[in-house]
């Protein structure tokens, strides 16, 4: 089997994560609770994409999903993970991934929709009046 990331980048990226590792098992944090917090952050990340936010949907994403390298560490270094923290870690991976995915095809759909011209809200003139109905009252008589 191939190895994804090579020696001297692994080095690089261990340089930062086993020490952040170290403290946080040494303070008392479990590796699921990273698992979770990190798939939290994915789920608030992901919902700023829906929203169009991308820049900073960009941003939470990359930064809680780096959490996944962290909890890997966290479990070798206390001595392997379990069934239920591998089980856990996969799991909250799937509904990480589910979550990035769903935000990027309704933000998409969102922009098709505007694209489009089949907004689900009534076009409005500058004083908030639908057309429609200004156009219905100038077109019926008055008594």
């Amino acid at each position: 089997m191939a190895k994804i990331v090579q020696v001297p980048a692994r080095a690089v990226v261990s340089y930062g994560v086993n020490p952040t590792a170290r403290f946080l098992l040494r303070i008392g944090v479990s590796p699921n609770a990273v698992t979770i917090a990190g798939t939290v952050g994915v789920l608030v990340g992901s919902y700023f994409g829906a929203m169009g936010h991308l820049f900073w949907a960009t941003w939470i994403v990359t930064a809680c999903a780096l959490t996944d390298v962290l909890d890997g560490t966290m479990a070798r270094m206390r001595g392997g993970s379990g069934k239920f923290g591998a089980l856990l870690d996969s799991s909250m991976d799937r509904i990480a991934d589910a979550a990035v995915f769903g935000a990027v095809a309704f933000y998409l759909a969102g922009e098709a929709i505007e694209r489009l011209g089949l907004s689900p809200k009534p076009p409005t003139d500058e004083r908030g009046l639908n057309e429609w109905g200004s156009a219905r009252a100038q077109a019926t008589p008055s008594r």
